[in-house]
């Protein structure tokens, strides 16, 4: 009677090639378990990352290269208004007002008369003011040969200060140097004795006073 033959077991290191062999042949159901950071960029095929493989808003902009976004990648037409420029057009609509007022000719038609002998200087518009849109009052032009220390003209409601203010102009008087400074005072309500809103020449000119510069705002 013939011996049957006996299987042997096989050994660890035959059975660890099988199981390889088996999984190089197409074994894709086993899964392996990668450490952590174990693939890098040198494990990466070329082309291996595809959109589709990206999560969206997954790319910060810390992570795009920069100047790699120009105007041809980015269509300017879908871009929101950023808040400064909103706020610039905030700016520029609240101040889209009518245009500055006009200077106002002291001894014009209808505009505030010469006081005290004073009349209108030479140049160009000659004696005048007016405001400005932020509240400020704008003087300009020369006064000659008036009474020193006497109201020049009278500025007129909305144009006046609400206390008393000095403006240091250049005069002309006699006798004194040329380029010689004098105080201008423009008052106010508050000042016991004055005329709100004169606008009085300095003590001892009697020749001209220029109010080229003179400036206040204006509260009443």
């Amino acid at each position: 009677m013939a011996r049957r033959a006996r299987l042997r077991r096989p050994n660890h290191a035959t059975a660890v090639a099988y199981l390889a062999l088996f999984v190089a042949l197409g074994g894709s159901a086993y899964a392996f378990h990668l450490g952590k950071n174990s693939v890098g960029s040198k494990q990466l095929k070329k082309n291996a990352v595809v959109t589709a493989k990206v999560k969206n808003e997954a790319i910060t902009a810390a992570k795009v290269k920069r100047g790699a976004l120009t105007g041809t990648q980015i269509d300017a037409s879908t871009l929101g208004t950023v808040p400064t420029a909103d706020q610039a057009r905030t700016a520029d609509e609240a101040n889209g007002l009518a245009p500055a007022e006009d200077w106002h000719e002291v001894g014009g038609p209808g505009q505030p008369e010469f006081l005290n002998s004073w009349r209108q200087g030479a140049g160009p518009g000659g004696l005048a003011f007016y405001r400005d849109h932020e509240g400020v009052v704008h003087l300009k032009g020369a006064a000659l040969e008036g009474e020193p220390s006497t109201p020049i003209f009278q500025l007129p409601p909305g144009y006046r200060p609400t206390r008393r203010t000095a403006q240091t102009i250049p005069v002309a008087c006699s006798p004194c140097s040329v380029g010689e400074t004098g105080v201008v005072l423009i008052e106010g309500p508050d000042f016991p004795g004055g005329v709100d809103g004169a606008v009085v020449a300095p003590e001892g000119a009697t020749i001209a006073v220029s109010l080229d510069g003179a400036a206040f705002r204006a509260e009443s």
